[in-house]
């Protein structure tokens, strides 16, 4: 999940050096920084099942290895992993994800709202 995106300028000295000159050129450099928060692990086959989605991460990325977007199909079809557990009774639809504007935000109300305890 994307928790933010920042884009600022920094300055660098250039690796070069120009003729007749010991100072290096500066040159101002662009650094784009996004976030994120890995909030779990999507298996395509978990022992007996199939397309579970874990609460969790098994591993973390490394640094300076790609990475890659998830168009609005894999999204839906991405978002929709955890909530083909749910019955139609637990689900609640709060709205849909910006980057699949097809993919449903859908949550379990027992866990989101939980009863409260009933005193006698």
């Amino acid at each position: 999940m994307v928790e933010r995106v920042t884009h600022s300028m920094r300055d660098e000295l250039s690796d070069v050096l120009p003729e007749q000159s010991e100072d290096g050129i500066r040159l101002s450099m662009p650094t784009d920084l996004v976030r994120g928060v890995l909030i779990g692990t999507s298996r395509t086959v978990d022992g007996d099942n199939k397309n579970r989605f874990k609460r969790g991460t098994d591993t973390f990325p490394l640094i300076d290895r790609d990475c890659f977007v998830i168009d609005a199909a894999n999204s839906q079809k991405f978002m929709g992993i955890p909530v083909a557990e749910y019955t139609e009774n637990e689900r609640v639809k709060l709205g849909y994800f910006v980057a699949g504007r097809k993919a449903e935000a859908v949550i379990r109300g027992d866990k989101f709202f939980p009863r409260p305890p009933i005193f006698m």
